[in-house]
């Protein structure tokens, strides 16, 4: 009885004993299962955080383009913008000059032994009715103020026009009311603004020639003839061509300006009757 006691108990041992082995190994089991979920779990996580940091960087790389694009865009435009508003405002200089020569044909520059000479003519609507002195219109008897007016406007830093020589020659005595100007204004003027003036009388050709090519302009007194319908009218001898002839500034006859003389020619039309050094002056700076 005793020994089948025994053999119960052992067989009882045995089964709680396999019983709590596997017990064990069942929990070893699910602990290795849920680390390995939990395992993966992390796994995911970390591969969704690197997908989400690539996809941020492709997004961060896609703005900073697309900004840089703008960017160039935006400088494209505005340099294209610069251009055409140059553009535009080199047309629009070009018009207006285009429709102020057509406007006004005497708004010019002349050639010179003594650089660029700013051209006056006595018809110009700006001055042409304006009075010289208290009566006489410029028009009629301004030669000596257009000038005169022509050389200090282009030889000096000062700014002067037919009209405003006129106001200074009258202020100062150099109108002769009813006649034009005294033959005293070319050397008075000249003087007064700085420029220096040497009376040179009734020159020889050759004398006409080489003061000019010194540099130097000629003012002359015309006589009764080409360049004048009475018996005085001052022009301005400006160059000489290749040649050996001359061209001159004419404030009256505005064709006069393409035309070329010889020093025969000139001296042929200087007036006979001259005061103050004339009817030839030499003017320079």
């Amino acid at each position: 009885m005793d020994q089948k006691n025994r053999k119960k108990n052992h067989r009882r041992q045995s089964q709680s004993s396999s019983a709590i082995k596997f017990l064990i190994v069942s929990l070893l089991l699910l602990s290795a299962i849920t680390a390995g979920a939990i395992g993966l779990r992390y796994l995911e996580k970390d591969k969704e955080q690197y997908v989400s940091k690539l996809e941020l960087a492709k997004i961060q790389e896609e703005k900073q383009r697309q900004e840089e694009e703008s960017r160039r865009i935006e400088a494209e435009q505005q340099k294209n913008a610069e251009e055409k508003a140059k553009a535009e405002a080199e047309a629009a200089s070009e018009v207006a000059e285009s429709e102020a020569a057509e406007k006004n044909p005497y708004d010019i520059q002349l050639s010179s032994v003594a650089g660029p000479l700013n051209y006056y003519n006595q018809g110009d609507d700006r001055w042409a009715q304006l009075l010289y002195g208290p009566s006489d219109p410029i028009v009629t008897h301004g030669c000596g103020p257009a000038v005169m007016a022509t050389i200090v406007d282009s030889l000096t830093e000062q700014d002067y026009d037919p009209y405003t020589m006129g106001q200074w020659a009258y202020e100062n005595g150099y109108c002769a009311v009813g006649n034009g100007s005294a033959h005293s204004l070319i050397s008075g003027a000249a003087q007064a603004f700085g420029l220096t003036v040497e009376p040179l009388y009734y020159p020889t050709p050759q004398q006409l020639v080489d003061t000019l090519n010194s540099g130097k302009l000629v003012v002359q007194l015309a006589g009764h003839g080409i360049f004048s319908p009475d018996d005085g009218h001052f022009i301005i001898l400006r160059e000489v061509t290749q040649d050996g002839k001359i061209r001159i500034s004419d404030s009256v006859v505005f064709e006069h300006l393409s035309m070329e003389w010889t020093p025969e020619e000139l001296l042929a039309e200087a007036s006979p009757v001259s005061s103050a050094g004339g009817p030839f002056w030499a003017i320079g700076k």
